[in-house]
């Protein structure tokens, strides 16, 4: 696309025009010649006159072509110049009064385009009803043309006219499109704003309102780099003065800094020992009168992981969830989301509950029609494959063939002896026992006979007419060999006849008359060139290329000249085809193997096979179901609801510490807590599937209802990802082993194969305006190439098809997950270690938007082109250096 702008543009009759009173006029030769008549033709002079700028009262709706800011924008940019578009290139400088001089550089437009608050001017009626000194001192018509000009893209040309003025933010605003000059040829007002009008015409009038000040170009550059010491940490204080212990302990929140965390063993040892003796369980005390009661447990803390675990002491997980007060900490909170979006949880439980008894309902029938199914089909199934083929023949004409169409099709095809009405539901009607015609054929239908007579190969044409002598009978009587015997004519014929089919109807050219030659001199060990002569008569001269048609006569007398040199004395040609196995028109029509079309069949249809087809129709669409058992399925509920959004309307502080402290303008790279994760999503599911229970919900005591904190968008599958196996999957690996898994630990994510890392995912978090007024803006990071610059960066554009060497040799990554935590506190997650931001470009791209100019580049140009040249808005692309990024964040 090439987009040229001229300062203006005018008719030739028009610019040739000179001024007077006002509007533009010019002196044309009238010539009055009579035809036909012998006297000289006359010549007059006249005056024309053009209409002004005062006699224009509206525009017609098909003049704009375009309106910038539209009607009733709501957040207009502040630093775009308000503009209209007119369909037609010359209509700002049509009715000028001045005329066009050569090489004039700017010409004045007849109207101007008044921008101004609601405040400064106004329109009502067709007319401008208020209007401000200062907006006429803004819009000086001394300058006016600097803000017309014409566009020229790509051959369509276009004009526009600009404002001077700028917005306000947060304001509403009036536009108007105006006549420049009165019905004398002055302007409308001076520069200084004195008025030379009494009524103002608005030929076009609209509103919209001002946004916040800045765009996407004033928002990008000032964002900074800030440091992230203090963020994503909090401090949790364990006191318990009767045991003597008083420790503070560092604990990082769900999305946290990159600064890996102090050890604290000594702190960490205190509190862990002291919460050990806590979680101990214990007895009440006997009852002094009755010794022998039973002992009572008293109530103590949440035993986090005993719905998953047969010992929560023995396993390492579960042992530090409860004896770490920070992982028993984060599981509380999470218990305590729980408890405080229960009833919306449940409700989307309840739902789900309900969904799943229908599930269990279908389930059970597929079952038990699939059990039923394969006890009719040991007991009852025909032995013989013609009865196996009424019984299953039918369902053919839903059977794909291997290449497109049915089974069906492909078996009673037109080289098949089988027709399909004899698989239909009338031919299975007709041959049952009972009807008219059984009883007319004893009582009962051989349909095993039936369906071998209706398989049964055409019988042969006779050679000759009866009564007439044919050459194999004469040779009888000579005691010699029959003539088809003698000449090896069956099996030629149906090698020729192989032939035949396979070149009839393609293109008469030298390639194929070759290629025919071959295939005989293959088939019949001889050379049969002779046999080919026919092809003269059908070579194209022009045109399409002519199709070969076999004639039969000339075939014949080929094909015995080929075989034995000349046709036997006394036989002509017609005798030779009599005695050839050929009828007019060849029957070509074969029987089917029935025992192999019934075996394919019933590999279809039968049930007893490991994976029979309804199993696999309705498997491929349930999952963590067992679908071949007769006992109720047990489906656990499961909801694909991203928990991070409880934590944040509730207690944000915990998703991002420090949250609040980020300062306007900033750019902060963190990291995700598998730990804070783990722990979390263990306490939620502790107090959900208590609430289950409670309300009689089925919840089997190891499911995972909620397995999702993130939920990371699959963008190949189109659905949220879990962010955690089922818990009762995680590995429960003693307490104290080398090997054993801990909270956080990989081996309890749900992550893409090969993925080593885990979800400690990069997650770069903005405080700014940009993304709430640009929403649709692109964040992505780059991973340059050896030799890449910054400028080749800017200019490339981006591909995110993941390449073939998987997703670990992309160039382009967008964001795995977008979260917004206020309105001007967003972040983006990306599946990259955050160890390895410094290999990586943070890009953020403007989202595309219409043509604009700017008006923070000044306005001194000397011409409308140049001004609209040095305006015009660039799309803005704004690529932030990882290795910045990485030591920024780093920083104490």
């Amino acid at each position: 696309m090439t987009i040229k702008f001229l300062s203006w543009r005018r008719s030739d009759i028009v610019s040739r025009s000179q001024e007077q009173a006002g509007r533009l006029g010019r002196q044309l030769t009238l010539v009055l010649d009579n035809i036909g008549d012998a006297a000289p033709a006359r010549q007059n002079q006249a005056r024309v006159l053009f209409p002004a700028a005062s006699d224009v009262v509206a525009l017609k709706p098909g003049a704009i072509r375009h309106l910038a800011p539209k009607p009733n924008t709501p957040d207009a940019e502040t630093t775009k110049f308000v503009h209209v578009d007119f369909t037609e290139p010359d209509l700002p400088w049509r009715y000028t009064p001045k005329p066009s001089l050569p090489g004039q550089g700017g010409l004045a437009p007849w109207m101007v385009l008044l921008v101004g608050t609601n405040d400064d001017l106004q329109t009502g009626g067709g007319f401008v009803t208020k209007v401000t000194e200062d907006v006429l001192k803004t819009h000086r018509l001394d300058h006016s043309h600097r803000w017309a000009h014409v566009q020229n893209e790509d051959g369509v040309m276009i004009s526009r006219l600009l404002s001077p003025q700028r917005l306000v933010a947060l304001r509403d605003h009036v536009a108007a499109i105006v006549p420049a000059f009165t019905a004398a040829g002055e302007p409308m007002w001076s520069s200084d704003g004195q008025r030379n009008f009494d009524v103002l015409p608005a030929l076009f009038s609209w509103t919209f309102q001002a946004g916040e000040e800045g765009d996407f170009e004033t928002l990008a550059t000032a964002l900074r780099l800030r440091s992230a010491s203090g963020l994503g940490v909090a401090t949790l204080n364990y006191r318990r003065p009767v045991a003597n212990v008083d420790v503070s302990l560092t604990l990082g929140g769900a999305i946290t800094s990159l600064a890996s965390h102090p050890d604290q063993p000594d702190e960490v040892r205190a509190a862990r020992e002291d919460l050990d003796v806590l979680n101990n369980r214990l007895k009440d005390t006997a009852p002094g009168d009755d010794p022998s009661a039973e002992l009572r447990e008293i109530m103590q803390l949440p035993d986090y992981g005993g719905l998953w675990c047969e010992n929560t002491t023995a396993v390492q997980w579960a042992k530090s969830m409860n004896d770490d007060p920070r992982h028993r900490g984060v599981a509380g909170l999470g218990l305590w989301m729980g408890v405080v979006e229960q009833e919306a949880l449940m409700d989307a439980a309840v739902k789900q509950a309900g969904a799943l008894q229908d599930v269990s309902q279908r389930v059970s029938h597929l079952a038990a029609g699939l059990d039923a199914a394969k006890r009719l089909w040991r007991r009852r199934r025909p032995e013989s494959a013609e009865l196996q083929l009424r019984v299953c023949g039918p369902a053919m004409g839903r059977m794909l063939a291997e290449g497109g169409g049915t089974v069906l099709d492909r078996v009673t095809s037109a080289d098949s002896t089988l027709d399909s009405a004899l698989f239909s539901s009338a031919a299975q009607r007709l041959l049952r026992n009972g009807t008219a015609r059984a009883r007319f054929a004893g009582g009962r239908i051989d349909r095993t006979a039936f369906l071998k007579a209706a398989n049964r190969a055409p019988a042969r044409i006779a050679k000759t007419p009866a009564g007439l002598p044919h050459v194999d009978g004469v040779a009888e009587g000579f005691g010699e060999r029959p003539l088809e015997e003698a000449l090896g004519l069956p099996e030629m014929d149906r090698r020729l006849e192989d032939i035949l089919r396979k070149f009839a109807g393609r293109p008469v050219d030298l390639e194929h008359v070759r290629a025919f030659n071959e295939a005989l001199k293959d088939a019949f060990d001889r050379d049969c060139s002779e046999l080919i002569t026919f092809f003269d008569d059908f070579l194209p001269l022009e045109g399409e290329p002519a199709r070969v048609v076999f004639d039969r006569e000339m075939m014949l007398e080929g094909f015995a000249q080929c075989l034995g040199g000349a046709l036997p004395e006394g036989m002509s040609s017609e005798g030779l085809e009599s005695a050839l196995p050929w009828p007019e028109e060849p029957d070509r029509r074969r029987p089917i193997d029935v025992s192999r079309l019934a075996e394919a069949v019933n590999i279809l249809i039968d049930p007893t096979q490991p994976q029979p087809p309804a199993l696999s129709r309705v498997g491929s669409t349930i999952t963590g179901v067992d679908i071949t058992t007769l006992a109720p399925p047990e489906a656990p509920i499961g909801l694909d609801f991203p928990t991070w959004t409880l934590l944040n309307r509730h207690e944000r502080e915990w998703l991002l510490p420090g949250a609040t402290t980020i300062p306007p303008n900033s750019i902060v790279s963190l990291q995700t807590n598998p730990s804070f994760v783990d722990a979390f999503m263990v306490g939620i599911n502790t107090q959900f599937l208590s609430e289950m229970r409670w309300r009689n919900l089925p919840a089997p005591r190891v499911s995972t209802p909620l397995r999702m904190f993130w939920g990371y968008v699959n963008h190949e599958t189109d659905s949220r990802d879990p962010d955690i196996k089922p818990i009762g999957d995680w590995p429960a690996r003693p307490f104290g082993a080398p090997d054993a898994d801990d909270v956080g630990d990989l081996s309890h994510q749900h992550v893409e194969a090969g993925d080593a890392t885990g979800r400690q995912d990069l997650v770069i978090a903005f405080r700014t305006a940009l993304f709430r007024r640009y929403p649709s803006t692109l964040v992505y990071l780059v991973h340059p190439l050896p030799g890449d610059d910054l400028d080749t960066l800017l200019k490339a554009t981006p591909d995110f098809a993941e390449p073939p060497g998987g997703r670990w040799q992309r160039r382009y990554l967008g964001p795995i997950f977008f979260g917004q935590m206020e309105p001007d506190l967003v972040f983006f997650a990306f599946d990259i270690p955050p160890s390895k931001l410094d290999e990586y470009w943070l890009v953020l791209d403007e989202p595309p938007s219409e043509l604009r100019f700017r008006n923070d580049k000044g306005m001194d140009w000397s011409t409308s082109a140049q001004f609209a040249n040095e305006t015009i808005d660039e799309p803005t692309r704004v690529a932030i250096d990882g290795a910045e990024l990485e030591a920024q964040a780093l920083q104490p």
